[in-house]
């Protein structure tokens, strides 16, 4: 009978130190998160750049822009704010709608600007890396370059525009200093 009862005991010390090796603490698997970014400058959704959302320079209102965010999966409708603005020092009064990005909350990811009833600047801040050589691909030879370095920022930028589509990007990367010793 002891020696049953040993067994029996040996044999349930062997099982729970089985199952404490093999994981007898349940891993909850979660799957991969997948970001919501806006990648239509790239895809030419909806309509092909400057064009943004159905969003038109001159011809958009700021109901549609208001419309157009609210549906934006990637847009955290919570954040969408509307404020007065100058168009340049003491200028003419206009009003913006800053906006954040549901993936990026911390900083605004995009600001439309309207004159006149009418959306006159879509700034866009992409949260995807974006080469001026994509740029170039989907909107053809830029009209104008403008290069600092280094800028405000600290760090290079190169901004190219193109006049007649209404449109520029922006580029900013690290600069990469080296020691230069004077001759």
């Amino acid at each position: 009978m002891y020696r049953i009862k040993l067994t029996l005991f040996i044999k349930r010390l062997i099982f729970i130190f089985v199952l404490a090796l093999t994981g007898c603490s349940a891993r909850i698997s979660t799957p991969n998160k997948i970001p919501i970014v806006d990648r239509s400058f790239l895809t030419g959704e909806i309509c092909d750049p400057p064009c943004w959302y159905g969003l038109e320079i001159n011809k958009s209102t700021k109901e549609d822009a208001l419309s157009t965010l609210k549906q934006s999966p990637f847009i955290d409708g919570n954040s969408i704010n509307e404020y007065e603005t100058y168009l340049f020092n003491n200028g003419p009064l206009a009003s913006e709608i800053s906006y954040k990005c549901v993936e990026s909350n911390k900083y605004p990811c995009g600001i439309l600007t309207f004159y006149g009833g009418k959306l006159i600047k879509n700034l866009i801040g992409v949260k995807f890396e974006l080469t001026l050589k994509n740029a170039v691909e989907r909107l053809g030879t830029p009209d104008h370059l403008i290069y600092f370095w280094p800028s405000p920022y600290g760090r290079c930028e190169i901004t190219v525009t193109w006049i007649k589509k209404g449109a520029a990007v922006t580029v900013r990367d690290k600069m990469i200093t080296t020691n230069v010793k004077a001759l």
